[in-house]
Order: C-alpha cells, then structure tokens, then sequence
C-alpha cells in the first residue's frame, strides 16, 4: 500500500512539472490563423482589409481635369504676355516705319491688343494667374533686333515676326474655345479668336504684299 502511494505520489508531481512546457509550446505557436493578434504581435498581411490597398492607389482628383486646368491658367498667362509684346512692337513699328500700312497694322496691333490684355487681366485676377510686367526673353530679343533696323528691312522683319506670332496666337485661342475647362477662359478665348484670325489675315496680306512689290522692283 505503502508503495502504491509512493507511485502516485512521483506521477502527480511528473504532471504538474509539464505544465509549463505545454503552456509555452502554446505561446510559441501564437494564435489560430485568421484569428486577433495581441499586444506587441504584428497583424497577418494576408488578414488585412482587400479594400485598402485599392483605396490606397486610388487617386485624390481627376488628373485630366487638372491638367486642363494648368493648360488654361498657361493660356491666359501667355496671352497676356504675348499681347504685351504685340503692343510694344507696334508702338516701334509706329516710330520706325516709313510705310503707311504697315503703320496702319501697327496701330491696330496698338489698341487691339491692349483691349485684349484688359479683357484678360480680369480672368488671369479670378483664376490666380500672374499679370506678366515685362516682355519675355524671347520677345526683348526681337525688340532689340528690329531697333536696329530701318527702311524696307525693319518692315520686312516686323511683318515676319507677326506673321509667325499670330499663327501660334490663333492656334492656342481656337484650341482654348473648344477645350478650356474655365467657364471665363473659354469665353475670353471665343472672344479673342475672330480678333486673332482678322489680325493674322491682314498679316499675311501685308507680307504677300510686300513679297510681291520686292519681286517686281529686282525685274
């Protein structure tokens, strides 16, 4: 009996002794998959929200929108900064020129162009567009180029340069008519485009002109 006791006695305390060992493989093992994680234990990638990433790749804003936004806001800035340009060219022109219809296209450019700017001035306010206060790069290039010609040669130079101006110019006003996502770009642009087209046809009348006159006075 005695021993029996002793028996038991040995396997109770073999029992209690793995335990421990038993809990420790548990947490070892972490917890069932799919299921919480504790604290300090890093979540299962493969558990996380399939939504999150796509909300996460999604974009904040239509980017086309924006970016005909851009392009409108670049229209308006280059108008103005072109239009400066055509007035103080005209204003040469009205001083240099011994031709009278290229004096006369000169002061058109004059009042038309600065009707233009202060019709776009307004919109460039309402969109946050820079009023430019100086001629371009390019465009103080070309006034120092026909500062110092004279006679035939600075007219010939002058209805060049605006010939070549108002092909661009009319180009990006018809493309601003038809695409420009800004209600008042869109309409300043509609308003501007016949004034550009009747400008760039008495351009090229003048040019032609000349080109012709030039041809028979070398016969």
């Amino acid at each position: 009996m005695r021993h029996n006791r002793i028996l038991r006695g040995l396997l109770w305390v073999a029992a209690v002794s793995l335990v421990p060992t038993a809990i420790g493989l548990a947490q070892m093992q972490g917890p069932p998959s799919g299921g919480t994680t504790g604290p300090g234990q890093r979540p299962d990638v493969n558990s996380a929200d399939p939504t999150r990433a796509h909300d996460e790749t999604r974009p904040s804003q239509d980017v086309g929108s924006n970016s005909q936004e851009q392009m409108d806001k670049e229209f308006v800035h280059g108008a103005l900064q072109g239009g400066m340009a055509e007035v103080a060219l005209g204003k040469l022109a009205l001083e240099k020129s011994s031709n009278e219809d290229v004096k006369k296209f000169a002061q058109r450019m004059v009042e038309d162009h600065t009707k233009l700017g202060e019709a776009m001035k307004p919109v460039a306010h309402q969109i946050g567009v820079k009023i430019p206060d100086n001629l371009s790069k390019k465009d103080q290039s070309l006034q120092t180029k026909l500062q110092s010609l004279s006679g035939s040669e600075f007219d010939k130079a002058y209805l060049q340069a605006m010939l070549k101006d108002h092909k661009k110019d009319y180009a990006e006003f018809q493309h601003a008519a038809q695409s420009a996502s800004i209600a008042a770009v869109k309409d300043a642009a509609q308003k501007g485009e016949p004034v550009i087209k009747s400008h760039l046809d008495h351009v090229s009348q003048l040019a032609k002109s000349m080109m012709t006159s030039e041809g028979m006075a070398t016969r």
